[in-house]
């Protein structure tokens, strides 16, 4: 198998993992055509940036890390 294919692969079995996460449908096989990927992957980004907004970001940051935010 093809570098390729194998990191296809891998982003469709990330996907489907997001896609159960944010409770969304998705018909998406690791053998889906490049299109359904990039759909989903579409469909995923959008529910997830709606969720994680520029005010949705916290103000507290872990030890030792600076905050890099307004």
């Amino acid at each position: 198998m093809y570098p390729a294919q194998l990191a296809k692969r891998a982003l469709v079995s990330v996907l489907l993992g997001l896609a159960r996460i944010y409770n969304l449908d998705s018909n998406l096989t690791r053998d889906s055509p490049d299109a359904d990927v990039k759909k989903a992957f579409r469909k995923v980004i959008l529910k997830l940036s709606l969720r994680v907004g520029p005010n949705t970001i916290r103000k507290s940051t872990p030890p030792g890390r600076k905050f890099l935010g307004n």
